[in-house]
């Protein structure tokens, strides 16, 4: 009887907080409900050959649009990936995603620093739910103008449903016509 006690006294302060939003504590990712582990959206990395360099400063931002056609709904943003081809030493990548061009006011952001070349993954802060089949528009920058960073892109323009970016400023990064960023997107 005195055991029982013990125990449920020691269960009683979890207990009272079940259910009240209490989510594992500051620096941990969580998943919606139906969400589970994060997937890959479009994948213009793997099976990729492209050696060309696009620098990114503080001052030169360079992406690529996409569009999601695997589904006919919507699905959840969760981060966006690129390839680091050069680097001339450690750096903040910092990456947005925007319904247009103009990333100043963009959907999400994340960043991420980086020491070291090959994939980078950038988390999103939000993950706001986007519609399959629409063109959306992911870029990435610096916080810094040095040390260098160049990302790799495919100058053959092999990803069909989207163009690569280049911009001076946040809110005026355009499309250029010679290929496409090596990039993924992860949904969940």
């Amino acid at each position: 009887m005195i055991l029982r006690l013990l125990i449920t006294l020691l269960l009683l302060p979890s207990l009272a907080c079940a259910g009240q939003g209490m989510g594992p504590g500051p620096g941990f990712k969580t998943y919606s409900a139906g969400g589970g582990s994060p997937t890959v959206a479009v994948d213009n990395i793997t099976a990729r050959t492209g050696a060309s360099n696009g620098q990114i400063s503080n001052a030169m931002f360079r992406g690529n649009s996409f569009k999601h056609t695997d589904g006919s709904g919507s699905y959840e943003f969760y981060s966006f990936s690129v390839m680091i081809n050069s680097i001339g030493g450690a750096n903040t990548i910092e990456c947005r995603l925007s319904a247009s061009t103009d990333f100043s006011s963009p959907l999400a952001t994340g960043t991420l620093a980086v020491s070291t070349t090959g994939e980078k993954e950038v988390i999103a802060s939000s993950n706001p739910t986007l519609t399959d089949n629409t063109t959306y528009y992911a870029a990435c920058g610096l916080s810094t103008a040095t040390p260098t960073v160049y990302l790799k892109y495919d100058a053959t323009s092999s990803y069909a449903d989207g163009i690569r970016l280049y911009g001076t400023a946040w809110s005026s990064v355009t499309a250029t016509a010679d290929g496409d960023m090596l990039f993924k997107v992860t949904k969940q």
